[in-house]
């Protein structure tokens, strides 16, 4: 493998590592919250 390659893959990863914090943490907040409030409101029905 040449050092450009392993250069290049070193960079994908650090980028794909970073679209993976951009976009999946929020989402995952999101769905956590929602799930919260979920619970909350059937807790607050019953």
């Amino acid at each position: 493998m040449s050092p450009s390659v392993a250069e290049a893959r070193r960079e994908l990863g650090q980028q794909t590592m970073e679209e993976y914090a951009q976009t999946w943490l929020p989402r995952q907040r999101q769905i956590t919250e929602c799930s919260a409030a979920k619970a909350l409101a059937s807790h607050f029905k019953a």
